[in-house]
């Protein structure tokens, strides 16, 4: 009883969020200013279809000596969660600002990526090293394997940003900061004196982490620093990110670490996401032919961040940050919807069940 009460509320939750886009003002959704900062890359994407294959024939050219391997699909799209993230949201109505730092070439690649999109990117400092990605998307699941340059993502600290990127923060509605896994030498601090002075203009504070692994050392002081900070006000966490900082990837354990914070913790997986403050919402994931993964959680950090400056309730938050995600992993060309992309898309597609776990715990 309790699931099928929970699917219909979902119902309702998707026909009111239809109807809440279907209404609104461009006019208005455009004075909603978000900075996203501080990493752009290019992501040349292979699609593998099944590991073992791929790496017995790897290893057969390479004991021959090199040679061609065809019949792979591959795409070059926009990366990196801070320029996704502004992309995104430029595409969904509100004024989105990207700042980061990357070479002249790498700004002409941002320019044709973002040109359709409306994103400010007028902050990009063009006197660094343009970060590029090799993304593995293995299998039906589309599981991603990076292999990255960084660039100049690997060092952006607070003192990159110049007295006019400031300014546009102060003049914000709210601030991300993203990718601190590859920001090895500026991360940290980027974050804290970022969300500090953001506070000082009472503008929202947004972190995403990404991947941590390769700083694993560095977890203490991260969460001492940034993650335990009032000047916190969400962090977002997908599945192998909330395994990182708890050792396990439960709701249980997304729960239990939201206690330990201030902040609001949003997390998503493939089958559902969850709003974790003083009480616990989730919403099913939509269920939609996967057509990639790498970009998944910047596209959901979009809409998620799009319902908070809406003052959504949050499930209508969820509801419409899960269809951001659904749209564009579904979407064979790699774009990120538009209002009226979104509105047919929630009408139309359905969702998947809540697990089990989950229904127990959903409000």
């Amino acid at each position: 009883m309790r699931r099928l009460a929970l699917k219909e509320r979902c119902e309702d939750v998707k026909r009111e969020l239809s109807q809440i886009l279907a209404v609104l003002d461009p006019r208005e959704t455009r004075k909603l200013h978000v900075v996203c900062t501080p990493s752009f890359y290019l992501d040349h994407f292979v699609q593998v279809d099944d590991l073992n294959s791929f790496c017995s024939a790897l290893e057969t050219k390479y004991v021959s000596g090199g040679g061609n391997l065809p019949g792979f699909v591959q795409s070059v799209l926009s990366g990196g969660g801070a320029a996704n993230t502004a992309i995104s949201l430029s595409r969904l109505g509100l004024s989105s600002h990207f700042i980061g730092r990357t070479s002249e070439l790498g700004y002409h690649v941002l320019k044709f990526f973002a040109e359709n999109s409306g994103v400010d990117i007028a902050h990009v400092k063009t006197d660094g090293r343009l970060g590029q990605t090799l993304a593995l998307e293995i299998g039906e699941q589309r599981i991603n394997v990076m292999l990255n340059d960084v660039g100049s993502n690997y060092d952006f600290a607070f003192d990159s940003l110049r007295d006019t990127d400031l300014e546009l923060i102060e003049n914000s509605q709210l601030v991300t900061v993203h990718d601190w896994g590859t920001n090895v030498v500026g991360g940290t601090d980027l974050a804290v004196k970022t969300f500090a002075y953001a506070k000082q203009y009472n503008v929202k504070t947004y972190f995403d982490s990404a991947d941590p692994s390769p700083r694993v050392h560095d977890l203490t002081e991260l969460y001492e620093s940034v993650i335990a900070s009032t000047n916190l006000d969400m962090m977002s966490l997908n599945q192998n990110e909330l395994e990182k900082h708890t050792g396990e990837a439960t709701l249980e354990r997304a729960i239990a670490f939201r206690h330990r914070v201030v902040s609001r913790v949003d997390y998503h997986t493939p089958w559902y996401a969850a709003s974790i403050d003083d009480s616990v919402t989730a919403f099913p994931a939509y269920d939609v032919e996967l057509h990639r993964s790498t970009g998944a959680g910047d596209a959901w950090n979009s809409g998620n961040i799009f319902g908070e400056l809406l003052g959504l309730a949050p499930a209508l938050r969820l509801c419409l940050a899960n269809a951001v995600a659904g749209y564009y992993v579904s979407s064979r060309r790699g774009v990120h919807p538009t209002i009226d992309d979104l509105v047919a898309f929630v009408k139309t597609e359905k969702l998947r069940p809540l697990p089990a776990e989950v229904v127990s715990v959903a409000k």
